[in-house]
């Protein structure tokens, strides 16, 4: 008999929502396998919410097999347990796990500064509250920063095509960022189109094959001037960021390299400073 449970009953968690979603090819598979094997592993609910088993969940809904749930217990953390679930056990590239980690990376700039004030208090169960930094959502995804920094770029510039494209496994975050950089976001989705279906998404050459951006040569195309400052500010803000978090004043007493590090932050400030100065006159000329 159909269950009577629909989506609309139910709410989906954001740890659950933000794990990449399934190509169509592994969904029906997954259907199939629910079909032939009934669903092997339960759905897990708190409060009317899926917390892990989103795609099980729908898969049962389209065959019309009642599916199998189990609320976590009040001691259980539905966070972390949604995490182990989606991210640990799944076999996810690491565009799909960026990505992840770029919708958990929401500490901001206040943040990083309260984390360092309870670090020095040494309230460890408080820092537990904060939202992830860059490089501890990367830690958690076993990835870069820098590539958590560059899935950052995708959700801020691409549109929903490419970042679902991404997160589906069918996009590289190069491939995405070929796009953002060739194409006009309007044609965005149709670029996502002739990339996938040339079945270039997971090759850097080929991608940029099939957007008309390689010369031939097995260099990288160049990237325009706005690209490259794009980039750059984003590793900037992604520095900054990290030094924030590491730097406890505490921890630095009688550190050698503390006046080594003050200098070249001084003459990166320096240079900065005059950057900006240059740009906002020529702005104004």
């Amino acid at each position: 008999m159909t269950n009577e449970v629909t989506m609309s009953n139910l709410t989906i968690s954001k740890i659950s929502g933000a794990s990449p979603e399934m190509a169509d090819e592994e969904f029906s598979e997954l259907m199939e396998d629910i079909r032939l094997h009934s669903q092997l592993l339960p759905i897990w609910m708190r409060d009317g919410e899926i917390i892990d088993g989103r795609k099980r969940f729908m898969a049962c809904q389209k065959l019309g097999i009642e599916p199998k749930m189990i609320d976590l217990s009040p001691e259980q953390d539905p966070e972390n347990l949604a995490y182990s679930l989606n991210i640990l056990r799944t076999q996810y590239t690491p565009s799909q796990r960026a990505m992840f980690a770029a919708k958990r990376a929401t500490a901001t700039k206040r943040d990083a500064v309260m984390m360092r004030r309870d670090r020095q208090k040494d309230t460890t169960a408080h820092l537990l509250s904060y939202p992830k930094t860059v490089s501890q959502a990367s830690k958690e995804v076993a990835v870069s920063a820098t590539l958590t920094t560059q899935a950052k770029s995708v959700l801020r510039r691409a549109t929903p095509e490419v970042v679902s494209a991404v997160e589906r496994g069918e996009l590289t975050l190069h491939a995405a960022r070929q796009i953002i950089k060739t194409t006009r976001k309007e044609s965005q989705p149709q670029a996502v189109d002739t990339v996938v279906k040339a079945s270039a998404g997971k090759s850097n050459q080929q991608s940029a094959r099939a957007l008309g951006a390689w010369d031939g040569s097995r260099r990288q195309p160049k990237r325009n001037i706005p690209e490259c400052i794009q980039r750059g500010l984003d590793q900037l803000e992604n520095t900054v960021g990290l030094l924030e978090e590491l730097f406890t004043p505490s921890g630095l007493n009688g550190n050698l390299e503390t006046a080594e590090w003050s200098r070249r932050l001084g003459k990166c400030r320096t240079r900065l400073s005059t950057l900006i100065h240059t740009m906002r006159k020529e702005r104004a000329s």
